[in-house]
């Protein structure tokens, strides 16, 4: 049987989804430079978006 036949797997991959495309779309893009607009220096803002997306690909494996 196909996994996309059944309501948990779109229950499961619809969040997901939304939350790689806020996460990639929206806060990756302009996050450096708004911090840097903000203060801070570009390589710290760099390292801190590094760490979001280690722990969004630790989050997916545990959550799985």
């Amino acid at each position: 049987m196909f996994a996309a036949k059944h309501r948990s797997f779109w229950a499961l991959t619809v969040p997901f989804a939304v939350c790689g495309a806020t996460t990639n779309g929206r806060i990756g893009i302009h996050f450096i430079l708004s911090a840097h607009d903000h203060g801070m220096p570009a390589a710290t803002a760099a390292g801190l978006l590094a760490a979001v997306g280690v722990f969004d690909i630790a989050g997916t494996i545990a959550s799985e």
